[in-house]
């Protein structure tokens, strides 16, 4: 008997049963084994995190922020952000390397966002301006290594 169904099977009742799908008596799960995990973040199947360092001190930072702005400074785009906390008001800013381009937003009141959050805010917006120029390369300089981690990591939790 040929099968007029390629992807299908025919069991011995005569009723077609998709090929990819178990037989009926081996479908039976515990509830939780039924449902299909889920990430609790949103990530494109293209994505790449982005490539971050975190010197290991304040000076070797310096250091190193020095090299890297006197050798790409023509070539790459730079930029410094910022998330603070100034009389219970929560900010986050982005501004390029020579001062011509600047964003800054208000978050809110201290009890109703954290610093944490503006430091992200800042480095969302550094890559906002990084968007509307052509530069082949982007340096953002950031000095919370909270925002850095989880920017390459976004499936860990903050705090």
């Amino acid at each position: 008997m040929s099968n007029q169904f390629p992807n299908s099977l025919t069991n011995t009742s005569g009723t077609r049963q998709c090929a990819s799908e178990p037989a009926p008596s081996t479908r039976r799960q515990q509830p939780e084994q039924q449902l299909e995990p889920k990430q609790p973040y949103i990530i494109a199947p293209w994505w790449r995190p982005p490539n971050i360092h975190i010197a290991p001190d304040k000076k070797r930072g310096k250091e190193e922020h020095d090299s890297v702005v006197s050798r790409l400074r023509t070539s790459a785009l730079v930029l410094y952000t910022d998330g603070s906390c100034i009389n219970d008001k929560v900010g986050a800013s982005a501004v390029t390397a020579d001062g011509s381009i600047t964003h800054r937003s208000y978050l809110g009141q201290a009890s109703e966002v954290t610093v944490y959050a503006a430091e992200l805010r800042g480095i969302l917006s550094a890559l906002e301006i990084a968007y509307k120029k052509d530069y082949r390369a982007v340096i953002v300089f950031t000095d919370s290594q909270a925002a850095i981690r989880s920017v390459a990591n976004p499936d860990s939790q903050s705090g």
